[in-house]
């Protein structure tokens, strides 16, 4: 079952206007993304989803990329630009992104994980046996994800990261979805609105 966002309004402020994050503009402007461009001149340009993904081995983030696939027209009505951040060498991640359509979306290649541990993003890494094995992300996993997309392994990215989804504007988080467990699967159409 997919579930909305869970809305992260920053200070109780209203919807637009929120404050620019320093933390965020900082980290923007010093991450580029594979066409060369800063993320902070993505961002700019008009509002990002940005999408953190676990490693390429694992169902779940095949899952995720063909939800992102399905949901990117809603996602080009409301004008905004869905930006993947990966752990793996765009050599490995870009025939996934291919084959769902998504070869010419911005990616970050973050094999150091500096945006995956910013602390503005508070992504949670599973230490825990219940994220991988758990009766939730163990059902979901037999259900749905390893059936259609399969399993190859981590390769070298770190198999424990979880990820996450943010809605970025105005160079303000305005909505962030954090996974708590392997098998948690937001509803992609819903950011931005």
């Amino acid at each position: 079952m997919k579930t909305a966002p869970k809305v992260a309004i920053r200070s109780g402020l209203p919807p637009g206007v929120l404050p620019p994050d320093p933390d965020l503009i900082r980290l923007f402007s010093e991450t580029k993304t594979q066409s060369g461009k800063s993320l902070l001149d993505v961002a700019d340009k008009q509002p990002i989803l940005l999408v953190f993904l676990r490693h390429f081995g694992d169902s779940f983030t095949r899952e995720a990329i063909h939800d992102i696939s399905k949901a990117k027209p809603a996602l080009d009505k409301r004008n905004v630009q869905v930006v993947f951040v990966h752990m793996a060498d765009d050599a490995r991640a870009l025939p996934w992104f291919e084959k769902y359509g998504l070869g010419s979306a911005e990616r970050v290649h973050d094999p150091e994980m500096k945006l995956y541990t910013a602390p503005v993003f508070h992504l949670l890494k599973s230490t825990v046996l219940p994220h991988f094995f758990g009766a939730r992300a163990y059902w979901k996993l037999a259900k749905r994800a390893l059936w259609k997309y399969g399993f190859a392994g981590p390769g070298k990215e770190d198999p424990t990261q979880l990820p996450g989804v943010f809605f970025i504007k105005d160079r303000a988080i305005y909505r962030a979805f954090r996974h708590k467990y392997l098998g948690d699967r937001p509803d992609y159409s819903l950011f931005g609105v």
